[in-house]
């Protein structure tokens, strides 16, 4: 059983290890690993598709995730039309780490779906950090004050993320990509399995 544990434990270290190292370049983290396209601040951009789903079938199934993925969708969903929904949710997942210590930074991200027949675009998109209280060592840090491209530095001709940030980073980053993994296999397990109870 103690093996078992130990096993399981060095399988998820690896894991997580490999795929925080699939971000890096020689140790860096360049600013393209973290967004699709910086200049729109788009974090991650996905093309689902559904053969056979209607677009109207895709907006209830993205609202019905929604619902159970967000606790209060009435406040997440901030926009609404026939062919786009958005959400505005906080993510807890980015940090900062500071002489061995992690402090929480959690951030705001943007959720664009759009929608045809088959098939819906998702953008998420840095919408910025939250609330920052003031403590000892500094004031309070309004909301939507900085973009994760405020924390990237140039060097040799490319932009890097800071060092004590970039753990944080790639937290959020991987966060936003099981969310979305999330939002495509509920669509598509509802696609399969008709429940008429």
């Amino acid at each position: 059983m103690k093996s078992l544990f130990i096993l399981l434990f060095l399988t998820f270290f690896t894991v997580n290890l490999f795929s925080q190292s699939s971000l890096l370049v020689e140790g860096k983290l360049n600013i393209d690993s973290i967004y699709n396209n910086a200049n729109e601040k788009i974090i991650s951009q996905y093309i689902f598709e559904f053969p056979t789903s209607k677009k109207d079938d895709l907006i209830k199934k993205t609202k019905n995730w929604g619902a159970k993925r967000f606790v209060n969708l009435k406040e997440v969903l901030v926009g609404e039309t026939d062919e786009q929904l958005v959400f505005n949710y906080i993510d807890d997942n980015m940090f900062i780490k500071t002489l061995g210590l992690s402090n929480s930074y959690s951030w705001y991200i943007r959720l664009v779906v759009q929608f045809k027949d088959e098939k819906m675009r998702v953008q998420y998109f840095d919408d910025g950090n939250t609330f920052q209280p003031g403590s000892q060592y500094g004031p309070s840090l309004k909301a939507r004050t900085y973009k994760l491209s405020n924390y990237f530095k140039e060097s040799d001709g490319s932009m890097y993320a800071q060092k004590m940030f970039t753990p944080g980073m790639i937290s959020l980053k991987q966060s936003i990509e099981r969310n979305a993994r999330d939002l495509e296999e509920t669509i598509k397990s509802n696609e399969i399995k008709k429940d008429d109870w």
